[in-house]
């Protein structure tokens, strides 16, 4: 299922490439302990104008779950706020790749938060990008 509300013109610039995949546990750039059977991700990258936002799971054995990712944010131009999200199944050597999303890169910032559930244990990642 998946969500989108714009308020002006620079929400057009969110352009959503829904690509639901698969899934997540930890902040991008956080570490999480080895034990730890399920890792989540936000990857981000950029390229002139436009900011590119990825989900994804990390699973030391195959599972299975749910995961929700949103992200919202504003700038000068105006506001957004996305939301999808669906099942997943990953493993070792199989990570899931939850969707991509492409934003403005014009001063906006974005919040990002994926959350996953896996057999009742919950992950989250929040990472907020841009504002460049």
């Amino acid at each position: 299922m998946s969500r989108i509300m714009k308020t002006k013109p620079v929400a057009a610039a969110a352009v959503l490439a829904a690509a639901a995949l698969a899934g997540c546990n930890a902040g991008a750039g956080e570490k999480v302990p080895d034990r730890e059977l399920v890792q989540c991700e936000i990857d981000v990258s950029s390229s002139g104008r436009s900011l590119e936002l990825g989900a994804v799971v990390h699973a030391r054995k195959p599972v299975t779950g749910t995961y929700s990712l949103a992200v919202s944010g504003s700038g000068s131009s105006g506001s957004t706020s996305i939301s999808q999200g669906g099942f997943f199944s990953a493993g070792p050597g199989d990570d899931a790749r939850l969707g991509k999303l492409v934003l403005a890169n014009n001063g906006a910032q974005y919040r990002v938060r994926l959350d996953i559930d896996v057999a009742g244990r919950d992950h989250s990642c929040v990472r907020t990008v841009g504002g460049i």
